[in-house]
């Protein structure tokens, strides 16, 4: 009988540690549920304690990314960068840790913007890139004979490469903002489902705007060959010698 009892005592014992397990597992529930119900209202102080709560009973490192999206709620980007990067230690999947990375960077960027400094007018001339071309073209010179043949700029085709190109251009250009809005938005997305799902549609939005800007930018290459070719071919040159009192003087005349 008292070996039949040490085993049912044995049993009992190596049970304990399961049932606490899930008892633990489902008062972290009650403060998960307490948490969400403390979201919706907005009280986001609320929602950290129960947060924290769920986690000492359960630690899934998930919790954390939650936590430093609750932080950023709170405006204490600091704090969440910390609970991004506990996540990260937790070596998550490489999507969700590009989410984390992300809400890392946006915080970053908020922190370094605080407190906003008055920039001085020589800063503004240091920073601000110059708007203005490159190289100054040049003159254009008179025409001095006619060329009965179309005009370069007028060649369809090259208008219609040119125009299409840089419509493909900036519809890309604008489909990545969108795309970085997105990313960005991720950041401070409610839940972490969200999150992944906000920063998996920003990477598409980047990968098609890239692929727009790529075609974009060959046609209207193409557009402008093609132009410049046209207009090589239109010129019409006429070269003349102008006595001077040095001798002589090459002059250029084009039509165009």
């Amino acid at each position: 009988m008292k070996p039949t009892l040490a085993l049912m005592i044995a049993g009992a014992l190596a049970l304990l540690p399961a049932s606490a397990a899930a008892d633990n597992k489902a008062d972290a529930k009650v403060h998960l549920d307490a948490a969400a119900t403390a979201y919706k209202e907005q009280r986001y102080a609320d929602v950290l304690v129960e947060l924290n709560k769920a986690y000492a009973l359960e630690p899934r490192p998930e919790l954390h990314y939650s936590i430093g999206q609750v932080y950023v709620k709170l405006d204490r980007c600091a704090d969440a960068i910390g609970s991004y990067e506990q996540f990260l230690a937790s070596k998550p999947p490489r999507v969700r840790a590009e989410a984390a990375e992300e809400a890392i960077a946006t915080c970053k960027a908020k922190l370094a913007a605080a407190p906003p400094v008055e920039p001085t007018g020589d800063a503004i001339d240091t920073e601000a890139p110059p708007n203005v071309p490159s190289e100054t073209p040049p003159p254009m010179i008179a025409p001095v004979v006619s060329d009965e043949r179309p005009a370069w700029y007028k060649d369809k085709l090259a208008i219609g490469l040119t125009a299409g190109g840089a419509g493909l251009t900036l519809i890309g250009v604008v489909l990545y903002v969108n795309a970085r809005s997105s990313a960005s938005d991720a950041g401070s997305a409610d839940n972490y489902g969200e999150s992944v799902d906000q920063y998996d549609s920003a990477r598409t939005k980047r990968t098609v705007s890239l692929v727009f800007v790529a075609a974009g930018l060959t046609a209207t290459g193409v557009g402008v060959w093609r132009f410049m070719k046209q207009r090589d071919a239109h010129e019409s040159r006429q070269l003349a010698i102008v006595p001077t009192a040095n001798g002589g003087l090459v002059t250029y005349g084009g039509g165009f």
